[in-house]
């Protein structure tokens, strides 16, 4: 399966802030910047949760030499499908 991910954050990003409500703050913002239905899809995630729907979804990968954490939302709902899991908020 071929994934672009809807959401891609360094490592060092994700390390170097220290306070986890300025991490969480960042990263709800670029949730907030995605299109509509991706945005939609991502919130369903582990309950909308921040925490959980990166801790449970994201995978790493490399960029050039830089190693980062993509949200593959493709993935994620395939294995919510494969697993079982709960529709997404506001899914038809």
């Amino acid at each position: 399966m071929a994934d672009t991910p809807v959401l891609l954050m360094g490592t060092e990003f994700l390390r170097d802030v220290k306070q986890a409500h300025h991490r969480r703050r960042v990263i709800r913002r670029a949730i907030g910047q995605l299109p509509e239905g991706t945005k939609t899809k991502v919130w369903g995630l582990q309950g909308g949760d921040v925490d959980g729907i990166l801790g449970a979804n994201a995978n790493s990968v490399v960029v050039g030499d830089q190693v980062c954490v993509g949200l593959f939302l493709d993935a994620a709902v395939s294995l919510r499908v494969m697993l079982g899991g709960q529709r997404w908020k506001g899914e038809g």
